[in-house]
């Protein structure tokens, strides 16, 4: 179970990465067409996924 503070960083880390603006393309995990934002990952890949997709990053990334 997540405590209060993962719960935050995590939403914060999601509102950074959404809040930097996103461009319409095919996302790199799910191949949505759909809004895309920059994210980086804990080896500092640069990704450019969907809403959908950032979330469960950031969820797995808050897991391990």
């Amino acid at each position: 179970m997540s405590g209060f503070g993962n719960i935050l960083r995590r939403g914060k880390k999601i509102f950074v990465t959404k809040d930097k603006g996103g461009k319409y393309g095919r996302c790199e995990e799910c191949n949505a067409r759909d809004l895309l934002y920059k994210y980086f990952d804990e080896e500092k890949i640069v990704w450019m996924l969907c809403e959908t997709c950032v979330t469960i990053f950031t969820n797995d990334e808050e897991e391990k």
